[in-house]
């Protein structure tokens, strides 16, 4: 459970506000790892690199290449989170507004300096349900006039890409709602070029408990296919900045900063496998991975192939890029391919 060794990769990130910083990292689709702004902004650079090499992030998220290439800003602005689809495609969150969508990149457009239009990220909750939240607990004790009967502290989201809740629940947003106690859930349903975030449960929620300080601020698809939810559980999830001065010295607001707890979710009577113990698996076997129903082991699979370098691949992935039953398969074989620098016409 501790790194052999420590590097920096990356400096220049806004300190700050501790809810308000970079977070959220991600193995991409394309084989960069994408990152979520936090609200902080930053000028990033590599270490030793100078002053002309440094990306501002201002209202961006960011992606770079793990290997030493490049850093980018990207399109979106996310609080905390930054979950993508099996497509790769990149829903980014807010605090009140849990998920969006990136269309397409800024630079896209800006190729045509005579374009007046220049936003690329949709907004997709459903209008018609207005961010109602329905809580079972208590009413929380809040610090500021904003409403918790919408959303208020939702975070962690992701994209559902597992296969032990069902298939009605593959492709659905989840997203969390620590300050009231619960998890909800909506169906992305194809609207144009877009999705339209429709309320799964038109009065309640996924998940939500009775317990008052059941504080869910994270979410994963697993290596066995289940939803695992990371529980903050602490009494006070609110910053201190954000609560007035003159009551700040009357509140611990690390009390029970030891019973964080993890939860697992998968339907009735499914068993938990075996962890899947890629690392040590072969060549031959990891491309079999990119055709397995979970996106974890598909990613898994793909960055370990990319991260070998293992040329031997190649002929087998160029196989299934070309005649994989399942189009998620060919899609992780070109990009894995094009990780190892093997995509060719």
């Amino acid at each position: 459970g501790v790194a052999d060794t420590r590097r920096v990769v990356l400096t220049g990130f806004a300190e700050g506000n501790t809810q308000l910083r970079v977070n959220g990292l991600t193995w991409g689709a394309d084989n960069w790892i994408y990152g979520a702004n936090g609200r902080s902004d930053g000028v990033v650079r590599r270490p030793g690199e100078p002053d002309d090499k440094a990306v501002p992030l201002r209202f961006h998220d960011f992606r770079f290449k793990p290997d030493g290439g490049p850093v980018e800003p990207v399109a979106g602005f996310s609080q905390f989170g930054l979950p993508r689809d099996d497509w790769g495609r990149r829903f980014p969150s807010w605090n009140t507004m849990p998920i969006r969508h990136v269309v397409l990149e800024e630079k896209t457009l800006a190729r045509n300096p005579y374009l007046a239009e220049s936003a690329t990220v949709a907004t997709i909750l459903d209008p018609a349900d207005g961010g109602r939240v329905f809580p079972i607990s208590p009413p929380p004790t809040t610090y500021n006039r904003e409403s918790t009967a919408y959303y208020n502290a939702s975070c962690g989201p992701t994209i559902f890409r597992g296969d032990l809740l069902g298939p009605a629940y593959e492709g659905n947003a989840f997203f969390c709602e620590s300050l009231t106690n619960l998890v909800q859930r909506r169906i992305l349903e194809r609207d144009g070029q877009t999705f339209l975030a429709r309320r799964a449960e038109p009065d309640r929620e996924f998940l939500a408990s009775t317990d008052p300080y059941f504080r869910p601020v994270n979410l994963a698809t697993g290596p066995d296919g289940a939803l695992y939810v990371v529980d903050f559980y602490r009494e006070i999830v609110e910053h201190p900045a954000f609560v007035p001065a003159d009551l700040r010295e009357s509140i611990d607001f690390r009390r029970w900063l030891n019973r964080g707890r993890i939860w697992r979710i998968a339907k009735k009577g499914s068993e938990p496998a075996a962890p899947p113990k890629l690392g040590a698996a072969t060549t031959a076997e990891l491309v079999a991975q990119l055709e397995h129903r979970n996106g974890w082991r598909r990613d898994t699979a793909q960055r370990l192939l990319v991260s070998r370098r293992d040329r031997s691949a190649v002929p087998a992935l160029t196989a299934l890029a070309k005649t994989g039953a399942a189009p998620l398969a060919r899609i992780h074989a070109a990009w894995t391919l094009d990780g190892l620098g093997a995509l060719d016409d």
